[in-house]
């Protein structure tokens, strides 16, 4: 594992213990039917997937979106350390629901599509994403549902990091079933008992399956589908080989799906 030769930010503890940026980049690209060249990330954060994508090979560029600049430095200087190009990867600072930027595939994870807390607001969104994507091209995004999706709770889990073993808790501290909102947070304990609380936190819309299917028909999405788990097996390349949700199929009691969008 590389070793940081800086004092971490709360981005790349993140990146670290929450994502899996260079698995979710192959996962994306083994989705599309082509050979997909371009990835926008919206809602990016410190667009750590639209990095990972670009490292996938010479053909690959990226950009990530977000309204917010803080991780959006964070991007530029992580891309910078990676010896990530300016042609190759762009950060932009922008609304998502004004963005234009065009790609083979959009993606929007880490549960951001429930910040739109509004159905029309959503439906504009996924508008705006389906006149972005080019031919053949897809939209993915991420839920969380389950047993407990609308109840308050912790879980924690200790993750090895450049800077040592790191305590990472997701905290759900308020859920409302009537309205489908809840409130989150995310608590790092660094090594040496350090203890970087409310690291991030969200004020969500949980979105069930069916209510974002039903979006990206009216949105004017060709088909959508919903997978489970990033592939059913890896391939001698380390790649994913997706296989999307049967009718029958049974998640676990807490479950996160990906929902596709395609616009072919």
């Amino acid at each position: 594992m590389t070793i940081c030769r800086r004092a971490p930010t709360r981005f790349d503890l993140y990146e670290w213990c929450v994502q899996s940026p260079d698995l979710q980049a192959r996962f994306l690209r083994a989705l599309h039917p082509g050979a997909p060249s371009s990835l926008c990330e919206d809602f990016c954060g410190p667009a750590s997937i639209a990095r990972a994508w670009t490292l996938l090979g010479p053909r690959c560029s990226a950009s990530g979106v977000d309204r917010a600049a803080p991780p959006l430095t964070h991007a530029r200087r992580r891309a910078r350390e990676q010896g990530i190009t300016a042609r190759r990867f762009r950060a932009i600072r922008s609304d998502v629901l004004r963005a234009a930027q065009r790609a083979d595939i959009i993606a929007a994870f880490n549960f951001a599509v429930c910040e739109l807390h509004e159905r029309p607001l959503l439906l504009a969104y996924l508008r705006r994403v389906r006149g972005r994507l080019k031919r053949s091209g897809l939209f993915a995004c991420d839920l969380y549902a389950g047993r407990d999706a609308f109840t308050p709770g912790t879980t924690s889990r200790r993750v090895r990091t450049p800077v040592g073993i790191v305590t990472y808790t997701w905290e759900q501290r308020r859920a409302d079933p009537r309205s489908a909102r809840v409130e989150n947070a995310i608590h790092f304990r660094l090594p040496k008992s350090r203890l970087l609380r409310d690291a991030f936190r969200y004020d969500w819309r949980l979105w069930t399956i069916a209510e974002m299917r039903d979006a990206l028909a009216e949105s004017g999405f060709a088909s959508s589908e919903v997978h489970l788990t990033y592939g059913e097996a890896i391939d001698g390349e380390g790649n994913p080989v997706p296989v999307p949700s049967k009718p029958g199929d049974t998640p676990d009691e807490n479950f996160v799906a990906y929902v596709v969008g395609r616009v072919a």
